[in-house]
């Protein structure tokens, strides 16, 4: 998992993510994206855990205490409104069982070029789909599998 673990981070701040360790976001506008890697408690598989912090529902001390400390601790402090996985987002280029072979492989090619996909397609799908009613359409309408906070 370690050099899972490696390869993670070093894609995820190529495609513009901030801080260290497992936990990393990119802020936009009116919302953070957090990605955090998780390994799995059954085996070698790993999962690639999203999240949506949108601005408007946090207080101003909770949005710069949030991004003061994740950049220079690098820690994640920021609550999140949608909990989702890479895997389940529409069209996704990815199947948790293909992150779970993809935890045997010794290629770290391979392994880039697959983490890199999955970050790619998670960053556009939150780029086209972070509104809050659109994210509550497509969780009604059974197309994303997400857990969403009432306020959203």
């Amino acid at each position: 998992m370690t050099a899972i673990s490696k390869i993670f981070g070093t894609v995820s701040k190529q495609l513009g993510f901030k801080g260290c360790g497992s936990t990393l976001f990119i802020e936009y506008e009116s919302y953070f994206l957090t990605v955090n890697l998780q390994k799995s408690s059954h085996g070698e598989g790993f999962y690639i855990n999203v999240a949506i912090t949108y601005k408007q529902l946090l207080d101003s001390n909770t949005t710069e205490l949030g991004s003061t400390t994740t950049y220079k601790k690098c820690l994640s402090t920021l609550p999140s409104h949608v909990d989702f996985r890479a895997e389940n987002i529409p069209q996704a280029p990815y199947t948790q069982n293909d992150f779970d072979k993809l935890a045997s492989h010794k290629d770290s090619n391979t392994i880039k070029d697959c983490l890199q996909k999955a970050l790619e397609a998670v960053i556009d799908f939150t780029h086209k789909n972070h509104d809050r009613s659109t994210i509550r359409k497509l969780k009604e309408a059974n197309i994303f599998p997400a857990i969403i906070m009432k306020s959203v």
